[in-house]
């Protein structure tokens, strides 16, 4: 019987662009992504395409930069966590409901709360790291960026 040696687990650089394939959409999960309606690079949209929103089209995002946001469906309610790389877009997915999962089953469809982070690798830690919060800290981060839990979606740049 041969020995078998353990291969040393990834460095964190590789651990992250391992994760933004996974969530910026690489052509690997573009071909076996469970939801292929989802507007994300190598996708496509059961509707044809995401409107020309706030004039800001997918290419017009500068490369790398990323973005955390909480998404709701009434002040208090209920709260989804998420990151992206194009938050015009990815709230308006949210808004129509094109993807099938939590935001869509409770009608998440409120922006309360978005951070943008320079690079998308700080980004995915920062969501991380918010997803072990207590509700009650995202709660009051919400509260002290929008007391009003108002829908951010149209100041969005």
């Amino acid at each position: 019987m041969q020995a078998t040696s353990l291969a040393e687990p990834p460095t964190e650089a590789a651990e992250c662009e391992h994760e933004l394939a996974d969530r910026c959409g690489s052509k690997s999960r573009a071909q076996t992504g469970p939801f292929p309606h989802v507007v994300m690079p190598g996708l496509r949209i059961k509707s044809g395409g995401v409107p020309g929103i706030h004039g800001l089209q997918h290419g017009d995002m500068r490369e790398g930069r990323g973005w955390v946001y909480i998404m709701t469906n009434r002040p208090n309610g209920t709260l989804y966590l998420g990151v992206t790389s194009d938050i015009v877009r990815r709230a308006w997915e949210h808004r129509e409901g094109l993807v099938e999962g939590f935001t869509k089953r409770y009608g998440l469809t409120r922006l309360v709360y978005a951070e943008r982070h320079e690079e998308i690798a700080a980004a995915i830690q920062r969501e991380r790291t918010m997803k072990h919060w207590p509700r009650a800290w995202k709660v009051n981060l919400i509260v002290a960026q929008n007391p009003d839990w108002d829908d951010l979606y149209e100041t969005l740049p």
